[in-house]
């Protein structure tokens, strides 16, 4: 009897007898053996390619995302840092401080504070400690001089020591 991989064939001139299953079986041992292998060498490449991937360092962690329409950024160092200017109506100094995503403005015994987005020489005034809203503004600075142009701001005292008024660079 001929026997090929998958079937038992009679040799020729030979009567139709009984098929042996032996070699069935030593193939299928065979190839469960390979198997029984695959798993271990399997789990050896991804422990290597963990080791591997460690030592790489880094963090896969994207950054925060923005409110929609702003970009969240450290204030960008020609406006970082703090700012004085003296209200004409009262003669009342006010003092901004812009800090890496976040400002405070001081006006006399008031304070009000909240996060800004800057966006080229845009900039938005938001989260404030006393109003709601969101105040968009355009920046313009000249040498230690610092002036906003209100585009829109819902809240009355922030719009007041900010549109139009020229802040001067402090220490």
């Amino acid at each position: 009897m001929r026997v090929s991989r998958y079937f038992a064939h009679p040799a020729p001139g030979a009567g139709v007898g009984r098929v042996s299953h032996a070699p069935f079986k030593a193939e299928r041992a065979d190839r469960c053996a390979v198997l029984s292998k695959a798993p271990r060498y399997m789990l050896a490449r991804l422990y290597l390619l963990g080791v591997i991937l460690a030592g790489c360092g880094g963090s896969s962690v994207p950054p925060p995302t923005a409110p929609p329409g702003s970009v969240p950024s450290p204030v960008p160092s020609p406006i970082d840092g703090s700012w004085q200017t003296i209200l004409a109506v009262t003669d009342q100094r006010v003092s901004l401080l812009l800090n890496s995503g976040a400002y405070t403005i001081a006006r006399g015994q008031n304070q009000a504070s909240g996060v800004i987005a800057v966006l080229g020489n845009r900039i938005e005034f938001s989260q404030s400690s006393v109003c709601s809203g969101t105040g968009v503004y355009t920046w313009t600075l000249t040498g230690n001089s610092l002036q906003f142009t209100m585009l829109g701001d819902p809240c009355p005292g922030r719009a007041e020591v900010l549109a139009g008024l020229t802040y001067i660079k402090g220490g």
